[in-house]
């Protein structure tokens, strides 16, 4: 809400409310000390305040607090209404939280694929090391025994893992 009025609202707007008029270097006579010299600098692209006399300062929240002696939360309250500045629905927030999740099961599919797709490269590199050991073997080793017994499974849990991938 805050962020949403500081970013809503200028100080040009704030001072226009309250018929103050700066000076074309940007500065007022102060309103929260006696003051007969315009001290108070507004900074215009900052959306920020100052005066060098009473040491005041702040955003466009701080000068409505000031000015009408209230908490920010009110002052926030007074600048929405001033200007028109719709607080979101709790509808629209229970929109933002769908659309946060939405994002994140998609994020949650994409790991889930890039793992499956992994986990394929592997198979494969699995069934090509099996089928190296199958043609090249001369005599019975504990890795082709090891090829025998598992190249088959691994063939179908990858043919299964692909189908499942790509269609």
């Amino acid at each position: 809400m805050f962020d949403r009025i500081k970013q809503t609202v200028s100080m040009a707007d704030i001072l226009d409310h309250y018929d103050l008029k700066p000076s074309r270097s940007g500065h007022i006579v102060c309103p929260f000390h006696p003051d007969t010299d315009p001290s108070l600098s507004i900074f215009g692209r900052q959306r920020r305040w100052h005066c060098f006399g009473c040491g005041r300062g702040g955003t466009v929240l701080d000068f409505v607090m000031h000015m009408e002696g209230v908490s920010l939360t009110e002052a926030a309250g007074l600048i929405e209404g001033w200007f028109n500045i719709a607080t979101p629905s709790p509808q629209s927030r229970e929109e933002r939280v769908k659309q946060g999740i939405a994002r994140l099961e998609k994020n949650r599919n994409r790991r889930r694929r890039a793992n499956d797709e992994l986990r394929l490269l592997n198979m494969i590199k699995t069934i090509n090391r099996y089928n190296k050991i199958l043609s090249t073997a001369t005599e019975w080793t504990p890795e082709l025994e090891e090829a025998c017994a598992n190249i088959a499974q691994v063939e179908y849990e990858a043919d299964c893992l692909e189908e499942k991938l790509y269609g």
